[in-house]
């Protein structure tokens, strides 16, 4: 089956089935489990392995559960939008095999990637500039 395609979405590039969804869900199921993986090895690391604005603050006793939880919240978040991004690339690759020419559908596939790093790129700035204030006591 194609499995790979050229920058005009012609196939280029072939795959055995079995080796190509056996490929789809080492990469799929590898990229969550290392993400969520990242989002629960965060609580084993020492605070120098830690880089985050105002640290001093986010780390401090009081604060540090709640703000290791929520850097794990935004590795899980990211895992569920990688493995869905996947699944969409996936789905279009079976499409174009079953289409009469086997071109991969390009619109909907710079549609799906600009999506997915929009999403990635918004939770990551999110994640980021959420620290790089600290909250005044009212």
């Amino acid at each position: 089956m194609a499995a790979h395609f050229d920058a005009s979405g012609a196939p280029n590039g072939w795959m055995s089935k079995s080796t190509f969804f056996t490929f789809m869900f080492v990469v799929q199921f590898g990229t969550a489990g290392l993400l969520l993986g990242v989002g629960k090895m965060i609580y084993l690391l020492p605070d120098s392995l830690l880089s985050i604005p105002n640290k001093n603050y986010w780390l401090d006793e009081s604060r540090r559960n709640k703000t290791l939880a929520t850097q794990a919240a935004y590795a899980e978040w990211i895992a569920a939008i990688s493995a869905i991004f996947f699944l969409g690339i996936m789905q279009l690759t079976i499409w174009a095999n079953f289409s009469a020419d086997s071109m991969l559908n390009l619109p909907w596939t710079v549609a799906l990637l600009v999506v997915y790093l929009v999403l990635v790129l918004g939770m990551c700035l999110r994640m980021i500039f959420g620290y790089y204030s600290i909250p005044t006591s009212s």
